[in-house]
């Protein structure tokens, strides 16, 4: 693929007359998203972040356990030149720790959740903005054409091993990666992707969500926590949606054998 592309948002809105689709499978039943829906409904969350404060070069950390919900906060961060934080969604102490600790080290950025995170998370920091409130007010967003050396997003290891440590990405950074991974995998326009690592790790995230929009493929993604409780699900929902590239490391195809 040429290296036409400055930033994601280029990206995404020369997807909006694309017939590829985000699939959500399991968990509280299926949705699709077609990329140019996502350019639109990720517009709009933009539009509500900016009438409440958000600017470009800001941060917001996501938590939000909902793959979609986190999708969509995403785009809104980028299309708004807004640096999204990913994060797990702080359903257990050691997540909702994490979180802190990271809330605390950015300087106590605005946190985006949904109705579902806010009402299981064991502690949120700061005082949340839910997604789906501000799909109830939406107002005219402000697109903010990014330069490919912008930072797009802060990648946060799990600190298992002490505090959590920020990586600045670029958008040069992430289209760089994507391309790469496009062309190790030898992708095709016939292929599709089935995920189901979280989209808070670069590989979910990356690998598997952005890499595939780049490519102009459809992506197939799948709670972590079903993968978890019932592996075999993955492999079905391998057949039933006729993915051709999937990815595990090799504790999790031994989950499968079990």
């Amino acid at each position: 693929m040429p290296d036409r592309y400055d930033n994601l948002t280029q990206v995404l809105q020369d997807r909006a007359g694309s017939r590829r689709e985000i699939v959500f499978a399991g968990g509280a039943g299926e949705a699709r998203l077609m990329y140019g829906e996502l350019y639109e409904r990720s517009l709009a969350l933009l539009g509500s972040l900016q009438s409440r404060g958000a600017e470009p070069g800001g941060k917001v950390l996501l938590q939000t356990a909902d793959n979609q919900n986190l999708i969509l906060a995403f785009w809104a961060c980028l299309l708004g030149g807004v640096i999204p934080v990913p994060l797990p969604a702080g359903l257990n102490p050691e997540q909702s720790l994490r979180a802190r600790n990271v809330w605390d080290m950015l300087g106590y950025p605005v946190v985006l959740t949904d109705e579902a995170s806010l009402l299981a998370s064991a502690d949120l920091p700061g005082k949340p903005l839910v997604v789906e409130d501000l799909y109830r007010s939406v107002r005219p967003a402000a697109l903010h054409e990014g330069k490919a050396d912008d930072t797009a997003m802060i990648q946060f290891s799990s600190g298992s091993t002490g505090a959590p440590k920020g990586v600045t990405v670029t958008q040069r950074n992430l289209l760089a990666t994507c391309q790469a991974m496009m062309r190790a995998s030898a992708i095709t326009k016939h292929d599709c992707m089935l995920n189901w690592l979280p989209l808070t790790h670069s590989t979910g995230l990356v690998g598997f969500h952005l890499m595939p929009l780049l490519a102009d493929i459809s992506q197939i993604h799948m709670p972590t926590r079903r993968f978890i409780e019932e592996p075999a699900v993955w492999l079905e929902n391998a057949q039933r949606y006729g993915a051709t590239f999937l990815m595990a490391p090799t504790f999790a195809l031994e989950h499968c054998l079990r």
